[in-house]
C-alpha cells in the first residue's frame, strides 16, 4: 500500500468539528503514513488547546507548525513543503474523511500510481452530520482515464475545482507555480489545480466516497465580499490561459457554459467603479465571450444572444444605482472621517 502525507491547515477551527476531523484521519492512517498540521496563526486558545491535546496523544503521527496568519492556501502550500510521502491529500480542519472509502482509493493508489486520483465527496450539513448529496463520480468513468476527458470535464464544469477530495503524487505539484495575489480569498484552489493540469499524465477515478465535504454557513464561499470580485476576474484569467494551452478546441464551449458568470461579475465592477469603465463595456460588448459562443457554436445561437441581451440590460440597470451607491458610501465615510476629527480637538 502507498503511504499518505495527510495535509492539514488549521485557523480558529471549532473544538468538536477539529477533533472529528482528527478521529476520521487517525482511522484513514496506516503505518508510513504522516499528518501535518500548520496552525494558520489562531487566535483562539480553545484551537490552540485542542491541536495541542491531539498532538500529545498522537506524537508519533502528528506533527505541528505554527505560524503566522497568511491565509488557507499558505497554510497547504507550507504542509506540502513538508511531506515526506510520494502522495499527499489535503483535508480542511472542519470537514472528515471516510474510512471505508480511503481504503478503495489506496488499493487504486496502489495499481495505478497516478499523478492524480478523484473519488467522490459527500456533502454534509455541519450541525446535524446528515449527509445532503453524493457527488458520484463527477461524471468521470471507473479506472485510469484520458488526460483530455479531464480537460473537459473541469472546464466545462462536471467536477469540483477543490484541491480536496482528491490524492496527488507530490512531484506534480512541486512542479506548479504557487504564486498568486497575496490578496486572494477566494478561488485559490481552482487557480493551482488549473496550473497543475499541464504537468497530469495519468489520472484515475475511484467510485467511492472518500471525502465528507461540511457546509459550513461561516466559510469564505458562503460570505461573498466585494474583493471576491477581484478573485473571480483573476480565476477567468488563469482558465484562458490554460484552456489555449491544452485544449484549445475547449474555449468555445467553456466561454459559453461558464465564462458568462465571470462576465456578469466584471461588467458590473467596472461598471460601478467609474464611468469610463461602463463606456469601454458598452465599445466592447460585442467581443465578450457571450459573443465569441454565438459566432463558434452556431446552434446555441439564441442562447449564447439571450445572455448577451441579459447582461446588457443587466449593466444598463446597474450602473447608476451602483454607482450612486459606492459614492455615498465613500462620503459617508470621508464625513465620519471629519466628525472624529472635530471630536478629538
Amino acid at each position: 500500500m502507498e503511504s499518505i502525507s495527510f495535509l492539514i491547515p488549521v485557523y480558529n477551527t471549532d473544538k468538536m468539528l477539529l477533533k472529528s476531523c482528527f478521529g476520521s484521519v487517525l482511522e484513514c492512517f496506516r503505518g508510513g503514513d504522516e499528518i501535518i498540521v500548520v496552525d494558520d496563526g489562531s487566535g483562539s486558545e480553545l484551537t490552540i488547546n485542542t491541536l495541542r491535546e491531539l498532538v500529545e496523544s498522537h506524537p508519533q503521527q502528528v506533527k505541528i507548525i505554527h505560524q503566522k496568519n497568511c491565509g488557507q492556501f499558505p497554510a497547504r502550500w507550507k504542509a506540502l513543503s513538508l511531506a515526506i510521502n510520494e502522495y499527499v491529500m489535503f483535508v480542511d480542519s472542519d470537514d472528515e474523511l471516510n474510512p471505508k472509502g480511503i481504503r478503495d482509493v489506496r488499493q487504486s493508489l496502489s495499481v495505478f500510481k497516478p499523478d492524480l486520483l478523484t473519488f467522490d465527496m459527500s456533502l454534509a450539513d455541519t450541525d446535524s452530520n446528515k449527509e445532503i448529496e453524493c457527488r458520484r463520480s463527477f461524471g468521470l468513468k471507473s479506472g485510469a482515464i484520458p488526460t483530455q476527458e479531464l480537460y473537459d470535464a473541469f472546464f466545462t464544469k462536471k467536477i469540483h475545482d477543490g484541491l480536496v477530495g482528491k490524492i496527488f503524487k507530490k512531484t506534480v505539484l512541486n512542479h506548479v507555480d504557487s504564486n498568486i495575489p497575496s490578496t486572494m480569498r477566494l478561488g485559490e484552489d481552482r487557480v493551482m489545480y488549473c496550473r497543475m493540469l499541464p504537468f497530469v499524465k495519468t489520472i484515475v477515478n475511484v467510485p467511492s466516497c472518500g471525502y465528507i465535504y461540511k457546509l459550513n454557513a461561516l466559510s469564505t464561499t458562503r460570505n461573498f465580499k466585494a474583493s471576491f470580485i477581484d478573485d473571480y476576474i483573476y480565476m477567468y484569467e488563469q482558465d484562458i490561459k490554460v484552456i489555449n494551452i491544452l485544449c484549445p478546441k475547449l474555449l468555445p464551449d467553456y466561454q459559453l457554459t461558464r465564462a458568462p458568470t465571470f462576465d456578469i461579475v466584471l461588467f458590473t465592477y467596472l461598471a460601478a467603479r467609474s464611468k469610463q469603465g461602463f463606456e469601454m463595456i458598452r465599445s466592447n460588448i460585442m467581443k465578450s465571450s457571450l459573443y465569441s459562443a454565438v459566432k463558434y457554436k452556431r446552434k446555441k445561437h439564441r442562447y449564447g444572444f439571450r445572455n448577451g441581451l441579459i447582461v446588457s440590460l443587466f449593466i444598463a440597470g446597474s450602473y447608476y444605482p451602483l454607482h450612486w451607491a459606492l459614492s455615498f458610501k465613500k462620503k459617508r465615510k470621508q464625513a465620519n472621517a471629519v466628525e472624529t476629527k472635530e471630536s478629538l480637538k
